[in-house]
């Protein structure tokens, strides 16, 4: 049977043979098998059950993560995929060719690992949670294989000759960021504790289960994304910012959960927790997308030419911004709006100077990024960068730490038992001539 999709087709071509169709549902039906025999403890249902999901992370989490990622690395080594971008194939098409053809033969493993753990979680004490946590799990799998692409083929772009690059390290983030997922499926299975988002009365197992379908959502209409930037269809700011918004809200619900009940604690919680998603993707796509002067010099010239919001600003920038919007929210709130409450942890503690701390060691670290990049002889300046940024936050505090002299830690890392508004004038001492450096570079470049 022939499917409509050229690149699913390629993927059943390349990925199903006779011998391949029967050895699959072999092996794993003999391990599942082994697993059954050889215990004859009463939880011998458990013990499967283990085997079964030890399998479908090696399948789908390890050697599907991996054959997303080949998928497009091998058409960049072979030299077929520009010839790809310039094929009647859709961003749509390419995607499902990607994140399910690609997958195709571990998927049809899987097939046989689920319908055994669909048997077992019906003969489980509680079959409902049981089959969630299977949901849970395959949809996660979905987030891996989405994410990477997305890496993938950031390290693409990154990379200017266009050449076949590692892929290593980003398989490795991957792992781990589904690693969480994999972590939230697993607590779902144990934590029923009462639980509140936005004042929406639920438990913190739905709560997990709905984070694992956000962010898998969110992961494959990234790898859309990138794959229509690669075909060149026109790129929107507009999802990443909705994706930013949303993020954002979705994590501020929680803090209901965490704080307690009091207003001015969970307007302080809720606003924290909405920034920790746009400083982390910030980062993130700082260290992984290009900065080039090039690149850079391409940026100011379209805000000059077309205005800013019609300019394109890269993925780290536009974090960046939303990033340091939400700190410089929360510190007024601090500021102006706490302390008027009466409660003393706001108004006796100086609490918005961790909130403002960290912007500015925000705009130091871009700053120091930016700097680099613009440098002439620095080969690897996102390596020199994260040097820089190791001994500034790890090995200094590490130092006044080993001389008791933990009152200036503060000044190096967003340290809360430390804080001090000397420490805090410190940091902005430090963004501001970062900021200074970085920006006598960007002038020269445009000279």
């Amino acid at each position: 049977m022939r499917h409509s999709n050229p690149e699913i087709q390629k993927y059943i071509r390349l990925e199903f043979s006779t011998h391949r169709l029967i050895l699959m549902p072999i092996i794993i039906l003999a391990i599942l098998f082994l697993a059954f025999t050889m215990n004859d403890s009463p939880h011998i249902l458990e013990s499967v059950q283990a085997w079964s999901y030890a399998i479908l992370v090696v399948l789908l989490y390890i050697w599907g993560g991996k054959l997303s990622s080949d998928s497009v690395i091998g058409e960049v080594a072979a030299g077929t995929w520009v010839s790809a971008k310039i094929s009647p194939v859709s961003a749509l098409q390419m995607l499902l060719g990607k994140l399910w053809g690609s997958t195709i033969y571990v998927w049809y493993g899987a097939a046989f690992v689920t319908l055994a753990n669909l048997v077992i979680a019906f003969m489980m004490p509680k079959p409902a949670t049981e089959l969630l946590f299977l949901f849970s799990v395959l949809i996660g799998a979905v987030f891996v294989h989405a994410m990477s692409i997305i890496l993938t083929l950031g390290a693409i772009t990154k990379n200017e000759l266009r050449t076949a690059p590692s892929s290593t390290g980003y398989f490795i983030i991957t792992l781990i960021a589904g690693g969480y997922l994999f972590a939230l499926a697993v607590a779902l299975r144990t934590n029923y504790k009462a639980a509140s988002w936005f004042g929406i009365d639920t438990s913190l197992q739905w709560l997990s289960f709905a984070a694992i379908v956000f962010y898998t959502t969110w992961a494959v209409i990234g790898a859309y994304r990138s794959l229509a930037s690669e075909l060149m269809y026109p790129k929107k700011s507009i999802w990443l910012l909705m994706f930013l918004t949303t993020g954002m809200l979705f994590s501020a619900g929680f803090a209901a959960s965490i704080i307690g009940e009091k207003l001015e604690t969970l307007v302080a919680a809720g606003l924290f927790l909405a920034s920790i998603l746009p400083g982390i993707l910030a980062y993130f796509t700082l260290l992984t997308q290009t900065k080039t002067p090039l690149s850079i010099k391409h940026y100011l010239h379209n805000v000059v030419y077309k205005g800013f919001w019609q300019a394109l600003a890269p993925t780290w920038l536009i974090s960046f911004l939303v990033f340091a919007a939400s700190l410089i929210v929360l510190s007024i709130y601090m500021v102006l709006v706490a302390p008027k409450t009466g409660n003393t942890n706001f108004s006796e503690t100086n609490a918005w100077i961790l909130p403002a701390s960290i912007l500015f060691f925000a705009i130091r670290d871009f700053s120091i990024f930016i700097y680099n990049n613009l440098s002439e002889k620095l080969k690897r300046p996102d390596a020199a960068s994260v040097i820089y940024l190791a001994i500034l936050y790890i090995l200094v505090p590490a130092i006044l730490g080993a001389i008791d002299f933990n009152e200036a830690i503060s000044a190096f890392v967003p340290y809360i038992d430390q804080l001090s508004v000397g420490a805090f004038l410190f940091v902005v001492a430090q963004a501001t001539v970062m900021a200074a450096l970085a920006y006598v570079r960007i002038k020269k470049m445009l000279v």
